[in-house]
């Protein structure tokens, strides 16, 4: 039996960043709020929120995850998710599809609708998708998280990222350009490439600045405002080799005339099709792409042509 999605409740979301007390900068009975969509202003507490400013140097609301509303006298009515919904000021060293926490029943997982909010003192950064937010390490941080669900598969839907830093960088990850065709843009004078790569054998796009990438393997990291550098993997590569030979153990491969080896860590992409997603084997007659690991095995098998 496979669970269901549950539904979504219908709620505007924010992180308080700041709130009025006595080492705080901003005016009496106001708040400072990140939305979902990076926006940072600042309110009066309206009188009928359940969740109000204490006057004092215990920050209570900071960093935690509230609903709002905005009142018709410009005010911000703001109120304490479910707790099955939000987890306020939730460590979190790196990125995870998977979360466990103290006042989340279950595990919730992020997926490809999974919006990141990256806040820290100067910079505010939004990003779109699991695997395009790669794993953050953001020192002093904390994270709070949104989960729209109550019951079946719980979806993480927000994630609120706090960095003592002015901004956050993405580790390294595999990405596989399967167009040397860029779409062209240009914002605020900065061109702008958007290339169609497969990222953990899903099809979706990085944006970046550089325009003469090759159709072939990449390691990428994605900044803050989701502008992507993508960079000719650490170790060796074997670009289009055809596979002659599959060890029947699942512990070697021969293509191109060469022993690869595999191991438990090995992951198989087929990227002939779009979404084609993961693959169990490798076959005789395939065209692939390796990229090896730092120990010489196989890190990344892509199959850019079936047999």
């Amino acid at each position: 039996m496979v669970a269901g999605t549950a539904a979504e409740v219908n709620k505007n979301y924010a992180v308080v960043k700041e709130v009025s007390n006595s080492i705080s900068s901003l005016d009496l009975d106001r708040v400072q709020l990140v939305m979902t969509d990076g926006t940072v202003a600042t309110y009066y507490v309206n009188a009928n929120s359940t969740r109000q400013v204490v006057d004092g140097t215990d920050p209570i609301l900071t960093n935690n995850v509230v609903t709002y509303a905005i009142q018709a006298d410009g005010s911000v009515k703001i109120t304490n998710p479910a707790d099955d919904y939000a987890l306020g000021d939730v460590s979190v060293a790196a990125k995870q599809t998977a979360y466990t926490a103290s006042g989340l029943t279950g595990t919730a997982y992020a997926n490809s609708s999974t919006v990141y909010i990256f806040y820290g003192s100067s910079t505010i950064g939004v990003i779109t998708g699991v695997n395009n937010a790669g794993a953050f390490d953001t020192g002093d941080s904390a994270t709070s998280i949104v989960v729209p669900t109550t019951t079946g598969t719980q979806l993480v839907k927000y994630v609120f990222v706090r960095s003592s830093t002015s901004g956050v960088s993405t580790s390294a990850k595999y990405a596989y350009v399967t167009s040397a065709a860029p779409v062209v843009t240009v914002e605020s004078s900065v061109t702008y490439y958007t290339y169609t790569v497969a990222i953990g054998g899903a099809i979706t796009t990085l944006k970046t600045t550089q325009s003469s990438l090759a159709k072939a393997p990449y390691t990428y990291t994605t900044n803050t405002s989701g502008v992507s550098t993508l960079s000719t993997p650490s170790y060796a590569v074997a670009n289009t080799v055809t596979v002659s030979y599959v060890d029947p153990a699942g512990a070697y491969v021969i293509a191109g005339g060469t022993v690869y080896t595999i191991d438990s860590s090995t992951v198989i992409y087929d990227i002939t099709t779009s979404g084609a997603g993961a693959a169990a084997t490798l076959a005789a007659d395939q065209v692939v792409t390796l990229v090896m690991a730092s120990d010489g095995d196989i890190a990344v098998a892509y199959i850019t042509t079936q047999a």
